[in-house]
């Protein structure tokens, strides 16, 4: 299947190069069979609703994932909008990230949305790709709230990915306007952890540690570290990375 994961940043912010969408499509196009694109508007914000509009045109998805933060949830709506308007009124659309983890319940009752995953999404995504493809009931994978026939199924919390040096490269390539975020920021992020261990109360980490099942703090190997950078630094060094960003 195809999947559309749009990062709808209209904002007018340009360091929102999202880590975390990055891995997802990343993941879904190294590690299984389906195929998965990234929509940003953070440069396209006169005319988002045309670019939008051609993307999704040209890509044709089978599903539209759209990430959230609470901070940007206009936005999230705005874009459900032009989806059902002017893309398709049936194509599942799904909602991840800060938000649908930390408010499921009033994520999973936006108008148009059909399923919200709580917590990290590679693969809980695939999964309900796997069962979409397949005509597989969706009950049963963990971490996945779902609607049907008008009523909303809520899965088992799925806990934290243990093993998350097992997961790919982020490949920055998925994001069309790479080359202007390197001109405007000229960085990249790396996650040496997934989690963190401190307990800011102005942060999201600290409900999102209460959030899921499991241990949310998590460390990457030192070596797979160091080689992500200097993987990253061979490929982009001479399109104007200057910067790795690391948390």
């Amino acid at each position: 299947m195809k999947v559309s994961i749009i990062s709808p940043n209209l904002s007018g912010c340009c360091s929102i190069l999202d880590i975390g969408v990055t891995c997802l499509a990343t993941f879904l196009n190294e590690r299984t069979g389906h195929k998965a694109n990234i929509i940003d508007y953070t440069f396209k914000k006169r005319y988002w609703k045309n670019y939008l509009k051609e993307k999704l045109n040209d890509f044709k998805p089978d599903v539209i994932g759209i990430t959230t933060t609470s901070l940007f949830m206009r936005y999230v709506r705005m874009t459900i909008n032009e989806i059902r308007r002017e893309y398709s009124k049936d194509v599942p659309i799904v909602l991840g990230g800060y938000h649908a983890t930390l408010n499921p319940e009033s994520a999973i009752n936006e108008e148009g949305v059909d399923a919200i995953i709580l917590g990290e999404g590679e693969y809980i995504m695939s999964e309900y790709l796997d069962n979409l493809s397949g005509g597989k009931s969706l009950e049963g994978i963990t971490g996945l709230w779902y609607k049907k026939d008008g009523n909303i199924f809520r899965n088992a919390k799925r806990p934290w990915s243990e093993n998350i040096d097992s997961l790919p490269i982020p490949n920055y390539d998925l994001w069309e306007d790479i080359d202007k975020y390197f001109y405007f920021i000229g960085q990249l992020w790396f996650i040496g952890t997934r989690g963190c261990p401190f307990k800011c109360t102005n942060c999201s980490e600290e409900p999102m540690n209460k959030a899921l099942p499991g241990r949310r703090l998590r460390a990457r190997s030192p070596q797979l570290y160091v080689a992500e950078i200097k993987h990253q630094w061979l490929k982009y060094k001479d399109r104007g990375f200057r910067m790795a960003h690391p948390f």
